[in-house]
């Protein structure tokens, strides 16, 4: 079901610098977005008789998005886009391989209307399994063999973060954890491609002489490569990560320069991989500096998304970055988004770079299905193509999943110039 939305304004910043003075950035860069609820609080559970009381955020897959719904009785993994709702993992399915059913379901990755994830009774107890042809399968267990170790795994992922488990054409990527008999901690990260498990990269901790030490993210999966935030220390030799060369080798670590600063990069945050290049947040590791920046690469050079110093399209202040005001951003085709908040208004919104051009999508000012909205969530796989996915979370304690379309900013740019035009022929009548 299409809901119908108050024009939002979209400010390109590409697109500011040209316009014409006579013409304000709103009124010249207005644009509506058309919001498409995918599900809310008030939909019942596909085969159940009772609604998903809260909601995961979702993945993107073409016009579709799939998210993680629990309900009075249990958690699923279900999908839409706008009709009605497709079972993915149903609630209380039985865990393959194992014993029992699943009562805990971290948030899907979603790709040809297939999804990975990681799920158990517990999240201490957690495997990680993919659904082919609609079926559940294991891909591993704590029963399952770390490759080439005498040993099985003793967890996976990097504890709160989403989306622990990545799909990429049918493989899967994830962080596993084993501990020694000494009780030290390894981890790392694996593909299953085709049934078997491979080792991208281990870490060993500090001591035990092996190239890498820290994992600090779960993998981003792209193309059959990976990129994760990691290093071989907290400090120097610590940031982006990735094997597009072959090998897991540095992109961007500590101190490494950045545009638009005299000082070296840091960066404590995960990366988003898509065809070949990553987007992060990042800030300097010293002062002065523009604050925190979104960042994203082309040709093994960095180039600045938006930063602390930029204003909000269509907003009062700058851009707030920074951990608690904003959120991670995500890459594909090229494309970025992300959630960030203004510094004079407090709003947080969410916003895309889509061809270049920097658009606000919808913040905490806007109603959204009739209600005021209270905060926004975006996970990282949130955007696909020009589809953008996320939660809105309401003031009277309900939310929903919603999908927009982002216009092509050809049609921002003649919005722009035709409202330019009837200013001018205003302005000719007028001095006539």
């Amino acid at each position: 079901m299409s809901i119908s939305k108050t024009a939002r304004t979209c400010a390109g910043a590409t697109l500011a610098l040209h316009m014409l003075s006579a013409i304000s950035v709103d009124s010249a860069a207005a644009l509506s977005f058309e919001f498409v609820r995918i599900v809310d609080t008030n939909t019942l559970v596909p085969g159940h008789s009772e609604t998903l009381s809260s909601l995961g955020v979702p993945a993107v897959d073409g016009g579709a998005a799939a998210f993680t719904g629990m309900s009075p009785s249990g958690t699923g993994i279900f999908s839409g886009s706008g009709d009605a709702l497709a079972t993915l993992v149903d609630l209380g399915a039985s865990i393959p391989g194992g014993t029992g059913d699943f009562e805990y379901l971290s948030d899907p990755s979603f790709e040809g209307g297939e999804v990975a994830f990681t799920g158990g009774i517990s999240i201490a107890t957690r495997g990680v399994y993919k659904t082919v042809a609609g079926e559940v399968s294991l891909v591993a267990d704590l029963n399952t063999q770390v490759p080439g170790m005498p040993a099985t795994f003793d967890g996976f992922g990097r504890g709160w973060l989403p989306v622990p488990a990545s799909l990429d054409a049918g493989s899967v990527a994830f962080v596993g954890v084993r501990a020694s008999t000494e009780g030290q901690v390894f981890m790392g990260i694996y593909t299953d491609v085709g049934g078997t498990l491979n080792v991208v990269v281990e870490a060993e901790p500090e001591g035990y002489g092996g190239p890498l030490h820290y994992i600090e993210s779960n993998p981003s999966f792209d193309a059959g490569h990976v990129a994760a935030l990691a290093g071989y220390g907290l400090t120097d030799g610590f940031g982006i990560f990735s094997d597009l060369d072959g090998s897991f080798e540095s992109l961007y670590v500590f101190h490494d320069p950045v545009p638009n600063s005299p000082n070296g990069l840091y960066t404590n945050r995960p990366p988003s991989l898509s065809d070949g290049s990553v987007a992060f947040r990042g800030t300097q590791d010293a002062a002065p500096g523009p604050g925190w920046s979104i960042y994203t690469d082309a040709g093994g050079s960095l180039r600045v998304v938006t930063d602390e110093s930029m204003p909000v399209p269509g907003g009062a202040g700058t851009f707030l970055l920074r951990s608690d005001e904003a959120g991670d951003p995500v890459i594909d085709a090229g494309n970025v988004a992300f959630l960030a908040s203004d510094s004079v208004t407090g709003e947080k919104g969410l916003f895309v770079e889509f061809e270049r051009t920097l658009l606000r999508v919808i913040d905490t000012s806007d109603e959204l299905d009739g209600k005021p909205i209270l905060d926004l969530q975006f996970g990282p796989e949130g955007l696909g193509g020009a589809n953008v996915a996320f939660v809105a979370e309401f003031e009277d304690g309900s939310s929903g999943v919603f999908m927009t379309t982002v216009p092509e900013p050809s049609t921002v740019l003649l919005l722009a110039l035709g409202l330019a035009g009837l200013a001018g022929i205003r302005r000719r009548q007028v001095s006539a």
